[in-house]
């Protein structure tokens, strides 16, 4: 199974790669939006885990560009946002 890891917090990202790579995961790691929506977009994910806070680019950017492309790419949301228009964003996007 193939990972992106969206995320600006580096000590979270590697945190959570080396826990998905101990369960034999292949993980890719960005913490910049642009690239992040570049990999989405290019190569074959089995699960996007997306903060919303990325530079250059948002999750929300990402998703609204995203989701028309790769509409069955499941995407997870994890971000510290926690406003309820953010989720219900999110989910309608």
């Amino acid at each position: 199974m193939r990972v992106l890891i969206a995320e600006d917090d580096p000590a979270l990202a590697t945190f959570v790669q080396k826990g998905l790579e101990a369960e034999h995961y292949a993980v890719d790691v960005t913490h910049d939006g642009e690239q992040a929506r570049a990999m989405a977009t290019e190569l074959d994910y089995d699960l996007f885990m997306l903060d919303l806070n990325l530079s250059r680019m948002d999750g929300i950017a990402i998703l609204r560009h995203l989701r028309p492309r790769k509409p069955s790419m499941p995407i997870l949301v994890l971000t510290s946002r926690n406003r309820v228009e953010d989720r219900v964003q999110c989910l309608d996007l």
